[in-house]
């Protein structure tokens, strides 16, 4: 591609770019890699994957369901008195 045709078409892409060209997701969707003649000078940091945060969630949530259940047990032991597991002593008969 080169002469008019390229002209019309960059023209084209500089009206519509946010449309066009515009990422729609990613890294770059808010914030530009910055570059001069010296090369690349920054870069948006990378997004975290959707799935690593939702594995990050469903394991904190069995981590707290796992807690809850142990103290849950634990808490049950100490409601028991501690005489209700021994037979009772006997007792002499007194009138």
């Amino acid at each position: 591609m080169y002469g008019q045709q390229l002209r019309d078409q960059l023209a084209h892409l500089a009206v519509y770019f946010n449309s066009l060209a515009r990422p729609k997701i990613g890294r770059y969707v808010h914030q530009p890699a910055l570059a001069d003649a010296d090369g690349v000078r920054a870069v948006p940091p990378p997004l975290v994957s959707p799935l690593i945060k939702g594995l990050a969630v469903a394991g904190t949530l069995l981590v707290a369901a796992g807690l809850l259940l142990a103290t849950k047990k634990r808490r049950k032991k100490h409601y028991r008195a501690w005489y209700r597991d021994r037979p009772a002593r006997p007792r002499p008969y007194r009138h």
